[in-house]
């Protein structure tokens, strides 16, 4: 329920002069005509009447005080607050001593409303062929069921006679606004490395009791708020989850309000967004040499005069690692007989990216092992 007006409408014969309506918000008295003050009705605006009983008196007063004096801390309030029935009367989007000031000046008698339903004189009954159409309004104000009874009244000279009493039952969900307000992801990056621990975060009304957290695995709810800032009238919830499948993360975000009935109302607009998981990963290494040679010659002369020609060759290998790896990964770093070494620079080949690294070997033999990375950045 959030403002809900309800017109209720009696048919009786013309027998009935006055009927006592009775609920969970009290009793009051329907007659033919009511009068609120001298003057004429200006309108159907019954926002001031805060319990719904039809009437504006101290005891709205004292509902409309109690809620700004902090009664209401765990509710929020714009139209009227669903814990007490508060009301915004100068609809300014929020409940305060301006508010108050109002209602205290139409209980003076000096109403500041051009368009209140108690200014005046309101005509609650109109006559048909076969009887009587009374008809009033009704604000819910109590979650659940209100069970109201209705007593038709006769006044004679002897007294006054009451008919058979009548039922009706008014079911008013308490209305909430699951609103998701702000959504994260922590630690806020632009991607997450496949196994990682992610924490979703969300910010609600106070009015929220549960949050619903939807990734590709699995559905979390968290049913408490991680904290309470009653200033800012905001709930932060929080659910974790392990990424363990490569790709885009699909993560809805749904507040939920309970109902009288068990149920929960969920938010009218799901927050939907995306993170992206990787998974980089070396799918083939290999490895090659080339071989390189250096020749010259020198000679020698003896005693004798014999000079003695001697050919020299130097070989070594230039052996080249080289590394296969999938889209997800930004640079990899080769384990060679000198020590590590990391190729940022790939070129792409069938949607996978190939990485190499080299060094000098007097053997032809050598291999290097590869480790796939990825960059993460820290938003």
């Amino acid at each position: 329920m959030d403002n809900d007006d309800i017109m209720i409408t009696i048919h009786t014969n013309k027998d009935v002069d006055q009927i006592i309506v009775n609920s969970g918000a009290g009793e009051f008295l329907l007659t033919p005509i009511t009068t609120y003050s001298d003057e004429q009705l200006k309108g159907n605006n019954q926002i001031m009447d805060m319990n719904g009983d039809h009437q504006v008196d101290d005891k709205d007063l004292e509902i409309l005080q109690t809620h700004l004096d902090g009664g209401c801390k765990d509710y929020t309030a714009t139209a009227r607050c669903s814990h007490c029935g508060a009301t915004d009367i100068n609809m300014d989007d929020k409940i305060d001593d301006k508010d108050l000031k109002l209602l205290k000046a139409h209980l003076d008698g000096k109403c500041k409303l051009d368009d209140c339903y108690f200014h005046g004189i309101r005509e609650n009954r109109t006559e048909t062929a076969d009887g009587y159409i009374w008809s009033f309004h009704y604000t819910p104000t109590i979650r659940g069921m209100d069970d109201m009874t209705y007593t038709p009244q006769s006044i004679t000279t002897t007294g006054t006679r009451s008919g058979e009493v009548m039922a009706l039952s008014v079911h008013a969900e308490e209305y909430k606004n699951p609103v998701i307000l702000k959504k994260s992801t922590q630690p806020n990056q632009n991607k997450y490395l496949i196994g990682s621990s992610i924490t979703l975060s969300a910010v609600t009304p106070l009015e929220t009791d549960q949050v619903v957290f939807k990734t590709n695995k699995e559905t979390l709810i968290a049913t408490s708020p991680d904290s309470t800032d009653y200033v800012k009238k905001e709930k932060t919830w929080k659910q974790s989850f392990v990424a363990d499948t490569a790709g885009n993360e699909n993560i809805t975000i749904i507040g939920q309000g309970e109902q009288s009935n068990n149920t929960y109302l969920p938010s009218e607009v799901p927050a939907n967004y995306i993170e992206k998981i990787v998974d980089p990963r070396v799918l083939s290494t290999g490895s090659s040499s080339t071989r390189h040679e250096n020749r010259w010659t020198t000679s020698a002369t003896d005693v004798d005069g014999k000079v003695t020609i001697t050919e020299h060759v130097d070989v070594w290998y230039t052996i080249t690692a080289t590394a296969t790896a999938n889209a997800d990964t930004d640079y990899v770093v080769f384990n060679t007989p000198n020590g590590n070494v990391t190729d940022n620079s790939s070129y792409n080949s069938g949607g996978n990216k190939c990485f190499s690294t080299s060094w000098t070997s007097g053997g032809s033999g050598g291999s290097a092992g590869a480790t796939a990375y990825c960059n993460i950045i820290s938003k």
